[in-house]
């Protein structure tokens, strides 16, 4: 009897590790596919600020007249028989690099895309993060390190701020 107690006793303590070995196996395998979502939802949000890239885009601007005016006389075209002075222009056309009312609506529209693009890899880089602590407490090897993500996710947050001021821009 005794010794059937002690079998029993580690039958029930192998069907426990059993258990705890299978809820563990799932649980990496959850946080496997956790990671590999979370990269592939990182990949496509980089995807789209690439795409959207407000400075890749192209952008008509105004384009003025220039130059000096040159005054020189005539003979009655102002001031009657007696002649006069006319202003004539002499410059030449150029690029005033200030963007046209559609070219602010493109820029703004690229903008605004990115930024939303940037907002979604921020989060993907804040969730891998805790993420990969979780992998590395189940043993798992890390992709990226909590140092390379944090460096990434600053990284990620001034791009974001720097498309975000220049958003409303008039200028090329």
């Amino acid at each position: 009897p005794v010794q059937m107690a002690r079998q029993q006793a580690e039958t029930k303590e192998a069907a426990r590790r059993g258990k705890e070995d299978a809820r563990s196996q799932r649980e990496i395998e959850k946080t496997v596919e956790r990671r590999d979502a979370g990269y592939q939802d990182l990949d496509r949000a980089l995807a789209g600020v690439k795409k959207w890239d407000p400075s890749k885009g192209e952008y008509a601007t105004v384009k003025a007249q220039g130059g000096g005016s040159v005054y020189g006389r005539s003979g009655g075209i102002r001031g009657g028989s007696r002649g006069g002075y006319v202003e004539r222009d002499y410059g030449y056309a150029y690029d005033t690099q200030i963007l046209t009312d559609s070219s602010r609506k493109d820029w703004a529209y690229r903008s605004n895309k990115a930024l939303a693009y940037l907002k979604d890899a921020i989060t993907a880089v804040r969730s891998l993060g805790g993420i990969e602590r979780k992998a590395m407490k189940l043993g798992l090897e890390p992709i990226q390190t909590q140092e390379e993500l944090e460096s990434f996710y600053k990284e990620l947050n001034e791009q974001y701020e720097y498309v975000n001021e220049r958003k409303n821009r008039k200028e090329r």
